[in-house]
């Protein structure tokens, strides 16, 4: 299992339950905000040796935060970005994905206003296991 593995997982299952009208960007992202828009953060992965045993039986656990940077316009209240931060929630909350990549429970790691545009910080706990380590 690899990190390019775990991304195409991801990214595959965001794309199948977007949000209708919500658009995706990827980091490294320069251009213009189209919002409603959401900034995927893939950022580095932990690793840690999960098991001890026989050497072909050895588990390592991958963790990580995937981060869900949603743009929704300024001064149109909150009603929007929640909606779409519940519909992204759910659609990751104890998710199982391909080959043993899984989710745990999304939430709201903050919220500010940079104008012109409301911003929610969604955190997405992500983890697989590697075996034979």
């Amino acid at each position: 299992m690899t990190m390019q593995l775990a991304r195409q997982y991801f990214e595959a299952h965001l794309a199948s339950g977007l949000p209708a009208g919500l658009n995706v960007t990827h980091a490294g992202f320069s251009g213009a905000i189209n919002t409603p828009e959401i900034l995927v953060t893939f950022p580095a992965v932990q690793s840690f040796q999960a098991s001890f045993g026989s050497p072909d039986t050895n588990m390592v656990r991958n963790v990580t935060v995937v981060f869900l940077e949603l743009y929704v316009d300024g001064g149109a209240g909150t009603v929007e970005a929640y909606g779409f931060a519940d519909s992204l929630m759910d659609l990751f909350r104890n998710e199982r994905l391909s080959d043993g990549y899984r989710c745990g429970i999304p939430y709201i790691q903050g919220a500010r206003t940079d104008e012109p545009y409301f911003i929610l910080n969604i955190a997405i706990p992500y983890i697989w296991d590697d075996f034979n380590a």
